[in-house]
């Protein structure tokens, strides 16, 4: 099994906006952005600090229809940022791992809980 620095599939630079739905949270539902791609997985940066444990994701894919994904969060981390304001914000970085793909059923059923965002 490869450790963090010798992984399987090659990570790409791809920045792109992801809808995060935590399965079971209260307010399952938060924004946020990719930092990185990979066949198995991406790092995910939010202003929101999310539960461990399964998510879905809706991915805008650059140049492609949105695509949503099944993951579960392998790792988190928080850093404080200060503006030219000085007014900080907290960002949340979590590597998650893909487990599937959300069938059609599964997209459908989440249609309601994501039409706000």
């Amino acid at each position: 099994m490869p450790d963090s620095n010798h992984r399987i599939h090659q990570r790409v630079g791809v920045r792109t906006q992801v809808t995060i739905v935590t399965l079971g949270a209260e307010d399952p539902v938060t924004r946020g952005w990719t930092d990185d791609l990979s066949p198995a997985g991406a790092r995910i940066v939010c202003e929101q600090e999310l539960s461990n444990g399964d998510l879905i994701l809706r991915v805008m894919l650059p140049g492609l229809k949105e695509q949503f994904f099944k993951a579960r969060t392998v790792r988190g981390e928080s850093s404080v940022l200060t503006s030219f304001r000085g007014q900080d914000k907290t960002l949340y970085t979590y590597g998650v791992q893909f487990t599937g793909l959300c069938t059609a059923d599964e997209q459908r059923n989440l249609e309601d809980l994501l039409a706000p965002v």
